[in-house]
Protein backbone atom coordinates (compact mmCIF):
# COMPACT_ATOMS: atom_id res chain seq x y z
CA UNK A 1 0.00 0.00 0.00
CA UNK A 2 2.90 2.36 0.86
CA UNK A 3 4.49 1.80 -2.55
CA UNK A 4 1.18 2.52 -4.30
CA UNK A 5 0.78 5.81 -2.43
CA UNK A 6 4.32 6.84 -3.26
CA UNK A 7 3.71 6.09 -6.95
CA UNK A 8 0.51 8.14 -6.99
CA UNK A 9 2.26 11.06 -5.29
CA UNK A 10 5.10 10.96 -7.79
CA UNK A 11 2.73 10.71 -10.81
CA UNK A 12 -0.20 13.15 -10.30
CA UNK A 13 -1.41 12.66 -13.89
CA UNK A 14 -2.03 9.01 -13.12
CA UNK A 15 -4.27 10.09 -10.22
CA UNK A 16 -6.25 12.32 -12.56
CA UNK A 17 -6.72 9.45 -15.00
CA UNK A 18 -7.88 7.07 -12.27
CA UNK A 19 -10.34 9.62 -10.89
CA UNK A 20 -11.69 10.24 -14.39
CA UNK A 21 -12.16 6.51 -14.96
CA UNK A 22 -14.01 6.16 -11.66
CA UNK A 23 -16.37 9.01 -12.58
CA UNK A 24 -17.04 7.60 -16.06
CA UNK A 25 -17.71 4.08 -14.74
CA UNK A 26 -19.94 5.49 -12.01
CA UNK A 27 -22.03 7.52 -14.45
CA UNK A 28 -22.38 4.54 -16.81
CA UNK A 29 -23.49 2.31 -13.94
CA UNK A 30 -26.06 4.80 -12.65
CA UNK A 31 -27.56 5.33 -16.11
CA UNK A 32 -28.01 1.58 -16.61
CA UNK A 33 -29.58 0.90 -13.22
CA UNK A 34 -33.30 0.08 -13.20
CA UNK A 35 -35.08 2.38 -10.79
CA UNK A 36 -38.75 2.87 -10.00
CA UNK A 37 -40.35 5.04 -7.34
CA UNK A 38 -43.27 2.60 -7.18
CA UNK A 39 -41.90 -0.81 -8.30
CA UNK A 40 -44.51 -3.01 -10.01
CA UNK A 41 -45.72 -6.03 -8.07
CA UNK A 42 -46.13 -9.43 -9.65
CA UNK A 43 -49.56 -10.62 -10.73
CA UNK A 44 -50.51 -13.51 -8.46
CA UNK A 45 -54.13 -14.21 -9.44
CA UNK A 46 -56.36 -14.64 -12.46
CA UNK A 47 -60.01 -14.08 -11.57
CA UNK A 48 -63.26 -15.19 -13.18
CA UNK A 49 -66.52 -13.34 -12.43
CA UNK A 50 -69.86 -14.74 -13.54
CA UNK A 51 -73.32 -13.19 -13.20
CA UNK A 52 -76.29 -15.57 -13.20
CA UNK A 53 -79.29 -13.41 -12.34
CA UNK A 54 -82.00 -14.89 -10.17
CA UNK A 55 -80.03 -18.00 -9.26
CA UNK A 56 -79.61 -19.16 -5.67
CA UNK A 57 -76.10 -19.71 -4.23
CA UNK A 58 -76.58 -23.48 -4.58
CA UNK A 59 -77.59 -23.14 -8.24
CA UNK A 60 -74.63 -20.87 -8.92
CA UNK A 61 -72.28 -23.40 -7.35
CA UNK A 62 -73.71 -26.43 -9.16
CA UNK A 63 -74.36 -24.88 -12.57
CA UNK A 64 -71.40 -22.49 -12.80
CA UNK A 65 -68.63 -22.86 -10.22
CA UNK A 66 -68.26 -26.65 -10.32
CA UNK A 67 -68.12 -26.71 -14.13
CA UNK A 68 -65.46 -24.00 -14.26
CA UNK A 69 -63.35 -25.63 -11.55
CA UNK A 70 -63.48 -29.00 -13.34
CA UNK A 71 -62.23 -27.44 -16.59
CA UNK A 72 -59.47 -25.47 -14.87
CA UNK A 73 -58.13 -28.51 -13.04
CA UNK A 74 -54.62 -29.40 -14.17
CA UNK A 75 -53.79 -26.15 -15.99
CA UNK A 76 -50.07 -25.34 -16.23
CA UNK A 77 -48.84 -22.61 -13.89
CA UNK A 78 -51.76 -22.89 -11.45
CA UNK A 79 -51.06 -23.35 -7.75
CA UNK A 80 -54.62 -23.59 -6.41
CA UNK A 81 -58.17 -22.53 -7.17
CA UNK A 82 -60.60 -20.94 -4.71
CA UNK A 83 -64.18 -19.92 -5.38
CA UNK A 84 -67.26 -18.39 -3.81
CA UNK A 85 -70.92 -18.56 -4.81
CA UNK A 86 -73.59 -16.09 -3.77
CA UNK A 87 -77.00 -15.12 -5.05
CA UNK A 88 -76.71 -14.36 -8.80
CA UNK A 89 -72.90 -14.17 -8.70
CA UNK A 90 -69.81 -16.39 -8.70
CA UNK A 91 -66.14 -15.58 -8.24
CA UNK A 92 -63.31 -17.99 -9.02
CA UNK A 93 -59.72 -17.03 -8.18
CA UNK A 94 -56.82 -18.86 -9.78
CA UNK A 95 -53.61 -18.50 -7.78
CA UNK A 96 -50.48 -18.64 -9.93
CA UNK A 97 -47.19 -20.35 -9.26
CA UNK A 98 -44.30 -17.93 -8.73
CA UNK A 99 -42.63 -18.83 -12.04
CA UNK A 100 -45.87 -18.80 -14.09
CA UNK A 101 -46.51 -16.30 -16.89
CA UNK A 102 -49.75 -14.43 -16.02
CA UNK A 103 -50.60 -13.77 -19.66
CA UNK A 104 -50.29 -17.45 -20.59
CA UNK A 105 -52.39 -18.54 -17.62
CA UNK A 106 -54.98 -15.89 -18.47
CA UNK A 107 -55.26 -17.24 -22.02
CA UNK A 108 -55.38 -20.86 -20.80
CA UNK A 109 -58.17 -20.04 -18.35
CA UNK A 110 -60.17 -18.24 -21.04
CA UNK A 111 -59.75 -21.15 -23.45
CA UNK A 112 -60.78 -23.68 -20.81
CA UNK A 113 -63.95 -21.74 -19.98
CA UNK A 114 -64.81 -21.30 -23.67
CA UNK A 115 -64.91 -25.10 -24.00
CA UNK A 116 -67.81 -25.35 -21.53
CA UNK A 117 -71.04 -25.77 -23.48
CA UNK A 118 -73.38 -26.67 -20.63
CA UNK A 119 -73.69 -23.31 -18.89
CA UNK A 120 -77.33 -22.49 -17.97
CA UNK A 121 -79.39 -20.25 -20.20
CA UNK A 122 -79.66 -16.67 -18.98
CA UNK A 123 -76.13 -16.64 -17.55
CA UNK A 124 -73.90 -13.73 -18.59
CA UNK A 125 -70.61 -14.49 -20.31
CA UNK A 126 -67.79 -15.09 -17.80
CA UNK A 127 -65.36 -12.21 -17.33
CA UNK A 128 -61.72 -13.33 -17.04
CA UNK A 129 -59.04 -10.86 -15.95
CA UNK A 130 -55.73 -10.53 -14.13
CA UNK A 131 -55.87 -9.25 -10.56
CA UNK A 132 -53.12 -6.65 -10.64
CA UNK A 133 -51.87 -5.03 -7.45
CA UNK A 134 -52.41 -1.28 -7.46
CA UNK A 135 -49.91 1.05 -5.83
CA UNK A 136 -51.36 3.98 -3.91
CA UNK A 137 -49.87 7.24 -5.17
CA UNK A 138 -51.45 10.29 -3.57
CA UNK A 139 -54.60 11.95 -2.27
CA UNK A 140 -55.82 15.31 -3.55
CA UNK A 141 -58.24 17.42 -1.56
CA UNK A 142 -60.66 20.04 -2.87
CA UNK A 143 -61.51 22.90 -0.49
CA UNK A 144 -63.58 25.96 -1.24
CA UNK A 145 -66.62 28.02 -0.39
CA UNK A 146 -68.57 26.54 -3.31
CA UNK A 147 -71.44 24.13 -2.83
CA UNK A 148 -70.89 20.40 -2.47
CA UNK A 149 -72.42 19.85 -5.91
CA UNK A 150 -69.89 22.25 -7.49
CA UNK A 151 -66.96 20.59 -5.72
CA UNK A 152 -68.27 17.23 -6.89
CA UNK A 153 -68.40 18.43 -10.51
CA UNK A 154 -64.83 19.77 -10.26
CA UNK A 155 -63.68 16.45 -8.75
CA UNK A 156 -65.25 14.54 -11.66
CA UNK A 157 -63.51 16.85 -14.13
CA UNK A 158 -60.14 16.31 -12.43
CA UNK A 159 -60.74 12.57 -12.38
CA UNK A 160 -61.37 12.55 -16.14
CA UNK A 161 -58.21 14.58 -16.77
CA UNK A 162 -56.04 12.39 -14.52
CA UNK A 163 -57.39 9.21 -16.09
CA UNK A 164 -55.81 10.23 -19.41
CA UNK A 165 -52.35 9.93 -17.84
CA UNK A 166 -50.59 6.74 -19.02
CA UNK A 167 -48.97 6.41 -15.60
CA UNK A 168 -52.28 6.16 -13.70
CA UNK A 169 -54.60 3.16 -13.96
CA UNK A 170 -57.43 4.16 -11.63
CA UNK A 171 -58.68 7.33 -9.96
CA UNK A 172 -61.31 7.29 -7.22
CA UNK A 173 -63.53 10.05 -5.83
CA UNK A 174 -64.66 9.96 -2.21
CA UNK A 175 -65.88 12.25 0.53
CA UNK A 176 -69.41 13.05 -0.59
CA UNK A 177 -72.74 11.35 -0.05
CA UNK A 178 -74.65 9.66 -2.84
CA UNK A 179 -77.48 11.63 -4.38
CA UNK A 180 -81.00 10.59 -3.44
CA UNK A 181 -84.47 11.46 -4.59
CA UNK A 182 -87.03 11.60 -1.80
CA UNK A 183 -90.69 11.10 -2.58
CA UNK A 184 -93.10 12.32 0.10
CA UNK A 185 -96.71 11.18 0.05
CA UNK A 186 -99.78 12.72 1.66
CA UNK A 187 -102.11 10.17 3.16
CA UNK A 188 -105.24 12.08 2.16
CA UNK A 189 -104.14 12.10 -1.48
CA UNK A 190 -103.48 8.36 -1.36
CA UNK A 191 -106.94 7.76 0.02
CA UNK A 192 -108.50 10.10 -2.56
CA UNK A 193 -106.91 8.17 -5.44
CA UNK A 194 -107.22 4.80 -3.66
CA UNK A 195 -103.51 4.11 -3.86
CA UNK A 196 -101.12 2.36 -1.49
CA UNK A 197 -97.45 2.98 -0.68
CA UNK A 198 -96.54 -0.29 -2.40
CA UNK A 199 -98.28 0.74 -5.62
CA UNK A 200 -96.44 4.08 -5.65
CA UNK A 201 -93.10 2.34 -5.03
CA UNK A 202 -93.80 -0.17 -7.80
CA UNK A 203 -94.73 2.61 -10.23
CA UNK A 204 -91.48 4.44 -9.51
CA UNK A 205 -89.50 1.25 -9.93
CA UNK A 206 -91.20 0.45 -13.25
CA UNK A 207 -90.45 3.93 -14.62
CA UNK A 208 -86.74 3.65 -13.78
CA UNK A 209 -85.69 1.17 -16.45
CA UNK A 210 -82.47 0.67 -18.37
CA UNK A 211 -82.48 -1.38 -21.56
CA UNK A 212 -80.52 -1.79 -24.74
CA UNK A 213 -81.48 0.62 -27.52
CA UNK A 214 -79.67 -1.19 -30.35
CA UNK A 215 -76.38 -0.41 -32.05
CA UNK A 216 -74.89 2.49 -33.96
CA UNK A 217 -73.25 1.20 -37.12
CA UNK A 218 -69.90 2.96 -37.56
CA UNK A 219 -66.36 1.71 -38.12
CA UNK A 220 -66.60 0.33 -34.62
CA UNK A 221 -70.09 -0.69 -33.51
CA UNK A 222 -71.02 0.80 -30.15
CA UNK A 223 -74.01 -0.29 -28.05
CA UNK A 224 -76.67 2.36 -27.47
CA UNK A 225 -78.34 2.17 -24.07
CA UNK A 226 -81.75 3.68 -23.46
CA UNK A 227 -83.17 4.49 -20.04
CA UNK A 228 -86.36 5.95 -18.77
Amino acid sequence: MKNILQTLIQKPRLVDILVGLIIVVGLATVSSMRTNFLPPEAVNFVAVNVTYRGASPQEVEEEVVNKIEDNLDGLKGVDRITSSASESFANIRVELLEEADPNEVLQDVSNAIDKITTFPKGMDAPVVFKEENLNYTMTLGLIGESSLATLKDVAKYLKDELTYSPNLSQVFISGYSEEEIEVRLREKDLNAYQLTFEEIAQAIQNSNLKASGGEIKTKKAKPLAASG
